[in-house]
């Protein structure tokens, strides 16, 4: 199975669970901008840098299909300081029927992706991503892995870049549905085993209350 895993940048982080969507008004972070060098960087980086352990095998990332997009018209990426990033990005969303990503990328989602000022400036985004969900006894180290993942990251990047914030809507679900798991299987092999001596201690018989178990456990599997 498959987790999502969102990479959130511009928005100071709640203050409680960050594995879980915070309801409360976003936390804007003022010195991010994205229309800076260290900022498109940055994105880039975070989606084209992944840690193999990290086991993703889906990504939706703007940064990626934008600098495609801005390659193909002859431009560079990030965006200049000279150049108008916004008139570009807006050009970029606009023209997500021409760019032949489908296979990479889902554009028209993409531009839900912002969390945008009045005035039109992007005060933050949102990276989306698929990873393979870890197995029980690997469930607690991976979520560390990803945050320690981010936590480099930010350490490299200057304040206008934004910092990195991770939402695994599914850790705490993985990590409840192990431990649901493992507790059915002590319960099943329990359920065999009294079985199993009822069987013997109405039949007298071994072979029998074998024969009776193994047919439970079977059911069970």
């Amino acid at each position: 199975p498959l987790i999502d895993v969102v990479l959130i940048v511009g928005l100071n982080p709640p203050r409680d669970d960050l594995r879980r969507v915070s309801a409360a008004a976003p936390d804007f972070d003022p010195e991010f901008h994205l229309d800076s060098l260290a900022a498109q960087r940055a994105a880039l980086a975070f989606c084209e840098g992944m840690h193999p352990l990290l086991h993703v095998v889906e990504r939706s990332c703007w940064a990626s299909d934008f600098r495609r997009w801005l390659h193909a018209g002859g431009r560079r990426f990030p965006v200049p300081p000279e150049e108008d990033f916004y008139a570009l990005l807006q050009g970029f969303l606009a023209d997500w029927d021409a760019l032949g990503l489908e296979r990479d990328a889902d554009i028209k989602e993409d531009r839900g992706r912002w969390w945008v000022s009045a005035d039109g400036r992007i005060q933050g985004y949102y990276m989306t991503f698929k990873a393979r969900a870890p197995r029980e006894e690997d469930a607690a180290a991976y979520f560390e892995l990803w945050d320690e993942y981010v936590g480099r990251r930010n350490e490299m990047l200057l304040p206008q870049a934004g910092r990195a914030w991770l939402v695994i809507p599914d850790a705490v679900e993985v990590l409840e549905f192990n431990a649901l798991a493992s507790t059915l299987q002590v319960v099943a092999v329990a359920l065999v085993l009294l079985v199993g001596a009822t069987a013997l201690c109405c039949t007298c018989s071994a072979g029998i209350a074998a024969a009776v178990a193994m047919m439970l456990a079977l059911a069970l599997a």
